[in-house]
């Protein structure tokens, strides 16, 4: 078949990346070889899957320090690059299907660029609180701004007593998505009130679609529905997706992701969010 010189320079550009790839994995081994040697006989594992029904957190983390919780996670995060990197080099990915197109993927690199690079979040990272303030009230049309973000993230609200309280954050970057939508209205219909009542929907559609929705669904009431068009939260949370954009899920407690579930099963959702809240300890 023909090739293109578009093609013929891209494949350029990726045997350039295996080799340097080919210096990562080594040094990546290396890495993974000491981290097995730390953890060793503990049969941990942190990831999470999309039908998984409770999230779970290294038995060990409880008796780790801040810094070795950081060294563990940063070893998480370079090989989330190894892999990105790899598989960016090797695939094309299908939009009809979900996956980003290549224009897609270069506006999030752009992006994330000009914003600067943006680790990959894992539990017990420390959680961001500057991106809540540009999240918008669907009511008011309104950035919540800094007093916004303080009266909505527990650990800065100005009654101590909240402190200790966590904050569930479901969010989902494409626009009017279907499962999104059943995911609200599942967890409106099914979640206690104590714990819907300290859950928020981070949506990217625009105020008003939102404000159909719950309307349409008489969901008003229930459902506490922010909106990200720009998807900056999303950004800065890493909640993008891989390569295919997803549904998030994550707890937050005392300054730190306490419980994150990526690729969020929506049928699974209320399931998901109880037992992660049950399983909280902070």
């Amino acid at each position: 078949g023909e090739y293109s010189s578009t093609a013929l320079f891209r494949g350029a550009k990726n045997a350039k990346k295996q080799m340097e790839l080919a210096k990562k994995m080594a040094l990546a081994k290396q890495q993974k070889q000491r981290a097995a040697e730390e953890v060793e006989g503990s049969g941990s594992d942190t990831g999470q899957s999309a039908t998984a029904t409770t999230p779970t957190t290294s038995p060990s983390a409880d008796s780790m320090s801040d810094d070795e919780i950081k060294a563990e996670n940063d070893r998480r995060r370079f090989d989330e690059l190894l892999n990105s990197e790899r598989a960016t080099a090797m695939f094309e990915f299908n939009s009809e299907s979900g996956y980003l197109t290549r224009e897609q993927e270069e506006e999030a690199a752009t992006a994330g660029a000009s914003r600067g690079r943006v680790d990959r979040l894992f539990e017990l990272d420390n959680a961001p609180t500057t991106p809540f303030e540009d999240i918008v009230n669907i009511h008011t049309e309104n950035a919540l701004g800094e007093s916004g973000a303080k009266n909505l993230v527990p650990w800065l609200h100005k009654n101590t007593a909240r402190h200790k309280d966590y904050l569930v954050v479901i969010t989902d970057p494409r626009e009017k998505s279907s499962e999104l939508r059943q995911t609200i209205t599942s967890l409106c219909n099914s979640l206690p009130k104590p714990i819907l009542s300290k859950t928020i929907i981070i949506s990217a559609d625009a105020p008003p679609a939102n404000r159909r929705f719950l309307k349409k669904n008489k969901l008003e009431e229930g459902a506490a529905v922010f909106s990200d068009e720009k998807r900056e939260w999303m950004r800065e949370y890493t909640a993008l997706g891989d390569k295919r954009w997803s549904m998030t899920m994550f707890v937050l407690g005392d300054g730190k992701i306490q419980k994150l579930v990526r690729e969020l099963d929506h049928d699974l959702a209320p399931t998901v969010v109880r037992n992660a809240v049950k399983s909280l300890d902070f």
